[in-house]
């Protein structure tokens, strides 16, 4: 059975992701498989850092995650992985 969840985070003003308890928790989600996408409206909602941007594609790689971002134009899965 599939399924959405919405997680409105509104953490936004926390510059590291290690701050923000919801953005933890879907982590921790994305790591058990109980979700396969992740979309937000701009990628600056996701993160604002570039260590942190790192870090997390490398996490979306590893469990077969994809990061979509409306206004930004991402869309992992459709890139050449």
């Amino acid at each position: 059975m599939k399924y959405l969840r919405f997680m409105k985070m509104l953490e936004y003003q926390q510059k590291n992701i290690k701050d923000r308890p919801a953005f933890q928790e879907m982590l921790a989600d994305m790591k058990q498989g109980k979700i396969n996408y992740i979309v937000a409206y701009k990628l600056d909602r996701v993160t604002r850092s570039v260590r942190d941007l790192e870090e997390l594609i490398a996490q979306l790689e590893l469990h077969n995650i994809y990061l979509v971002c409306d206004k930004d134009d991402v869309n992992t899965s459709t890139a050449n992985r």
